[in-house]
C-alpha cells in the first residue's frame, strides 16, 4: 500500500502541477487531448522554473513553494475561464485502463521483491548520480557541488552531473517531487521512471491519431499499446532505470504532437508569436537541462522540415522556426548555450568505438524493435525469418507513412532516425549507440506500423482475420515483455534494508569522526553495495575505494572501519575488530585489530 500510495501522489502531483499551465496556453485545437499531456507540461514547468530559481540561487527546498504557487494560480485562472481539459469518454476510460496496466506491470517486482519504496534496478548505476545530485539540489544550487570536500565522495557523482552532464532538470524533478513528500530520492525515483515510462503511452496514442487520416479506433490504441507500453525493447532500458531518457521520451512525443498541430495550421496569424512557439519553446528548453543530447533528435529533423518548406517557396516555416529558436533563447540562454556545447561533445564521442560497461546486444530488426521477439533473452532469429520479418514490418510501416497526414513533417523525422540506424549500425558500428537511438524513437516505429496494420484491417474488413491477428501480435507480445519483467523478478539489484539500514548511522549527530568502509581493505566485492553506501552515509565524512587515492595524505588518525556483518573477509584478507563503537543488524563500525593491511594498501 505504501508503493501504491505514492504512486497515487505522484501522478496527481505531475497532473495538479501541470493542468493549470496546459489549460491557459494550449491551443484549441489540442484541448480535447490535452488532458493526457498535462503531466508532461507539469515536468517542463518544474525542469523549466527550478533551473531558473536555481540559477538564482533559490534551491529546490525554497522553490517548490514557488512551482506549486503558479501552478495554483494557473489552475484557478483555467478554472475561473472555465479552461477545461478534461473530456469524459470511452476512450479516456480505456487509455486511463490500459496506462494502469502499463504501470502495475512494471511495478510488480517492486511490489513484490522489495514491498515498500526503493531503488530496484537490473544493475545499471544511473540512479545513484540523479539520486545524489536530487538530494543535493535540495538545500544547494546547480552552482555548488564543483568544489572537492575531502571524505565526500558522494560529491563526485553530484558534480559530474551538474558541471560535465549539464543535467539539471532531471534531478530537479526527482527533488522536487522527493521533497514533497518528505522523502529520499531512493524512494520515489523507480516508481517516478515507470509513472513517466506508463504516461508515455497515451500522448503516443494521441500523436498516432494526429498523423493518421482515421480520427479514432480502438484497434489503434491497442496496437499502440502492445507496441509501445508492452514493447520488452523498451522495457529493458526501463528496468535498466534509465531516469533521463524516459522523461526526454514523453517530452519529445509532446514536441512533435504540437509541431505536427502547428504546421498543420493554416491561418496568418501564426505568423506572430503564438501558443505554439511559447509551448515547443518550453519543451525544447525544458530538454536543455533534462536530457540535452535530446535536443539533437528534434531540431536536426525540425531544421530538414523547414529547409524542405523553403524549397516548395513556402517561407512562412522559416519565421515559425525563428521564432521558437529566439523564444528558446528567451527562456534559458545558458542552458541553450550548454545544450549546444555538450551535443557536439556526444556527437564527437558517439562516432568512435570504445569499450563500455555493458553486455552486447546484437544489433535489432523490426521484429525486436516493436517487441514481438525479445532482443536480450531470446536466441537470434534464423536469418531467412529476419529477411522475411523485416520485409513485412518494413512495407507495414511503408504503408503507414503512405496513409498518414502531413507525410513531409513524418518523412523529415523517420528519414533522420532511419540515418541514424544506418551509419551506427554499418559506418561507426557503435552498438550501444545503435541501441540507444532505437530506442529513443522506437514510438516513431509503433505509430507506423500501427497505421500500416489498421489500414491493411479496414482493407480486409474481415473481423476474424482482423482478431487472429491481433492475438498473436498479441501473445508474442506478452511472451517478450514477460521475459524481460522475469529478469527484473529474479535478478534485481535494490536498495534493500541493510543498506537502509546506514541512516541510522548517518542520523546519528553525536558521532562526527571519519571512518573507512570495508571495501578499502578487501577489495571491490559489490560495487553496487559500496555506491549506496556511499549515498546513505552522505553526511559522514569517509573514506572509500572511490576516494581513497585522493586521500592518502589525510589518513593519519582514521582508526575506525564499517563492515557488513556478512563480508569481513575477502582477496585472502580479514578483519577482525578489537573495539566496536556502533552496530545494528547489518554493520559493524569500530576498531580493527590491526592496520597492516591499510599498509600494504598503501604501498600497491
Amino acid at each position: 500500500m505504501e508503493i501504491l500510495i505514492l504512486l497515487l501522489k505522484i501522478i496527481l502531483v505531475l497532473f495538479f502541477v501541470g493542468y493549470g499551465f496546459t489549460a491557459v496556453f494550449i491551443p484549441e485545437k489540442l484541448r480535447r487531448d490535452a488532458f493526457w499531456l498535462s503531466p508532461w507540461f507539469g515536468t517542463i514547468f518544474i525542469a523549466v522554473f527550478g533551473v531558473i530559481l536555481s540559477m538564482a540561487k533559490i534551491p529546490i527546498l525554497q522553490a517548490k513553494y514557488v512551482i506549486i504557487i503558479a501552478s495554483t494560480i494557473l489552475f484557478l485562472l483555467a478554472v475561473y475561464n472555465k479552461k477545461s481539459l478534461f473530456h469524459f469518454s470511452k476512450e479516456t476510460i480505456i487509455l486511463g485502463f490500459f496506462t494502469a496496466i502499463s504501470i502495475l506491470f512494471n511495478l510488480y517486482p517492486l511490489l513484490t521483491k522489495a514491498g515498500f519504496p526503493t531503488t530496484i534496478s537490473l544493475g545499471n548505476l544511473d540512479p545513484i548520480s540523479y539520486v545524489h545530485t536530487a538530494d543535493y539540489l535540495v538545500n544547494h544550487t546547480v552552482f555548488d557541488g564543483g568544489t572537492f570536500e575531502h571524505y565526500k565522495p558522494f560529491l563526485w557523482a553530484t558534480g559530474d552531473l551538474l558541471h560535465n552532464g549539464y543535467r539539471w532538470g532531471t534531478p530537479m524533478v526527482l527533488g522536487f517531487l522527493s521533497n514533497i513528500f518528505g522523502l529520499k530520492s531512493y524512494q520515489v525515483y523507480s516508481i517516478l521512471i515507470t509513472v513517466f515510462f506508463g504516461l508515455s503511452f497515451p500522448v503516443t496514442f494521441i500523436l498516432a491519431k494526429q498523423i493518421i487520416k482515421k480520427k479514432e479506433s480502438y484497434v489503434l490504441l491497442f496496437l499502440i499499446f502492445l507496441t509501445q507500453a508492452f514493447n520488452s525493447t523498451m522495457l529493458y532500458m526501463l528496468y535498466n532505470v534509465f531516469f533521463a531518457q524516459f522523461i526526454f521520451l514523453g517530452i519529445f512525443i509532446t514536441t512533435l504532437i504540437l509541431l505536427h498541430a502547428y504546421f498543420s495550421e493554416n491561418n496568418n496569424i501564426l505568423r506572430s508569436l503564438n501558443k505554439y512557439d511559447f509551448l515547443v519553446a518550453m519543451c525544447l528548453s525544458s530538454l536543455t537541462t533534462l536530457y540535452v543530447e535530446g535536443i539533437f533528435f528534434i531540431l536536426i529533423p525540425l531544421f530538414i522540415f523547414i529547409f524542405l518548406k523553403l524549397f516548395k517557396k513556402e517561407y512562412s516555416f522559416l519565421i515559425y522556426g525563428i521564432k521558437i529558436l529566439l523564444l528558446l533563447l528567451v527562456i534559458n540562454p545558458m542552458s541553450f548555450g550548454n545544450a549546444l556545447r555538450v551535443n557536439y561533445k556526444v556527437f564527437m564521442s558517439t562516432t568512435k568505438i570504445g569499450v563500455i560497461g555493458w553486455e552486447k546486444i546484437r544489433y535489432a530488426i523490426p521484429f525486436e524493435m516493436l517487441g514481438f521477439y525479445n532482443l536480450y533473452y531470446s536466441r537470434p532469429i534464423p536469418i531467412l525469418i529476419k529477411i522475411i520479418s523485416s520485409l513485412v514490418l518494413i512495407g507495414i510501416m511503408i504503408w503507414g507513412y503512405i496513409k498518414s497526414k502531413q507525410k513531409l513533417f513524418v518523412a523529415s523525422f523517420m528519414g533522420f532516425f532511419i540515418f541514424l540506424y544506418l551509419i551506427f549500425a554499418f559506418y561507426f558500428k557503435n552498438f550501444f549507440t545503435y541501441h540507444r537511438t532505437i530506442t529513443y524513437t522506437t514510438f516513431f516505429i509503433s505509430i507506423l506500423f500501427s497505421i500500416g496494420i489498421l489500414s491493411i484491417f479496414d482493407q480486409l474488413k474481415n473481423k476474424t482475420v482482423t482478431a487472429i491477428i491481433v492475438v498473436i501480435f498479441t501473445l508474442m507480445s506478452i511472451r517478450s515483455s514477460y521475459r524481460t519483467m522475469y529478469q527484473l523478478y529474479w535478478h534485481p539489484r535494490m536498495v534493500d534494508k541493510s543498506l537502509i539500514s546506514l541512516t541510522e548511522l548517518n542520523n546519528k549527530k553525536s558521532f562526527a569522526s571519519a571512518f573507512y568502509t570495508s571495501d578499502v581493505f578487501l577489495g571491490e566485492y559489490d560495487l553496487w553495495k559500496r555506491l549506496w553506501r556511499e549515498y546513505m552515509l552522505s553526511d559522514k565524512q569517509i573514506v572509500t575505494r572511490q576516494n581513497y587515492p585522493t586521500e592518502r595524505g589525510f589518513l593519519k588518525g582514521i582508526k575506525l572501519v564499517l563492515s557488513e556483518k556478512n563480508y569481513l573477509e575477502g582477496e585472502g584478507k580479514k578483519i577482525i575488530y578489537k573495539n566496536i563503537v556502533w552496530e545494528n543488524e547489518y554493520y559493524l563500525l569500530g576498531e580493527i585489530e590491526s592496520i597492516k593491511v591499510a599498509k600494504d594498501l598503501q604501498k600497491y
